[in-house]
């Protein structure tokens, strides 16, 4: 596995060689790319399409609260779907969170527009290549997140009355990033696109 030359994250082979089941191609290429939505794109799409993956990466992902709300609201109902019914594969998921009004969102989710950024999301691909992908992007996600935390701690640590709690707050916040940052840097043959994006 590696980075191929188009810069995305596979193992060598075309863009196009392969279809996806139920891929769909409803996004042009030139349409600008929100950074935040598309990693968690990738992380909803990974897990719908590798279900067996749950038990690995549930419970970091029922830890994250997205920005995107109609992709909270469908995090929580993947999570809550799998949690009711563990043996599902992807597409009796698919089927399922479509019979609870998911349709059009999964129609962008599970498409070429999300593929090509994360090879390792389409359902055809390796559990463990997907795994390994999926945790890749789960640190590069969640490091935004603790930035944008400490930040705020940071301004509240700056005011006169300021609470003793806030400052150990604050550090903690700092050694969860620092943590993620040596994880992305052991990790880092499994950057894609949505990693250049983000940077």
């Amino acid at each position: 596995y590696g980075q191929n030359r188009s810069g995305n994250w596979g193992r060598g082979r075309p863009p196009g060689d392969r279809a996806a089941p139920r891929m769909a191609d409803n996004a042009g290429a030139s349409a600008q790319v929100d950074p935040m939505r598309l990693q968690e794109e990738i992380l909803l799409a990974t897990l719908i399409g590798h279900p067996r993956l749950n038990d690995a990466i549930g419970e970091l992902l029922g830890t994250l609260s997205f920005k995107s709300q109609d992709l909270d609201s469908l995090r929580q109902e993947v999570l809550k779907t799998l949690c009711g019914s563990p043996d599902l594969d992807f597409k009796g998921l698919e089927d399922q969170l479509c019979r609870t009004g998911n349709s059009e969102l999964l129609g962008g989710l599970l498409s070429r527009r999300v593929y090509t950024h994360a090879r390792f999301a389409r359902p055809d691909e390796p559990v463990d290549y997907a795994e390994q992908g999926w945790m890749h992007f789960y640190r590069l996600y969640r490091r935004e997140q603790l930035l944008e935390e400490i930040a705020a701690v940071t301004e509240l640590c700056k005011a006169v009355d300021s609470n003793p709690a806030t400052f150990t707050l604050l550090k903690a916040l700092k050694q969860e990033a620092d943590a993620l940052v040596m994880g992305s840097v052991e990790g880092a043959h499994v950057s894609g696109n949505a990693n250049n994006d983000a940077a």
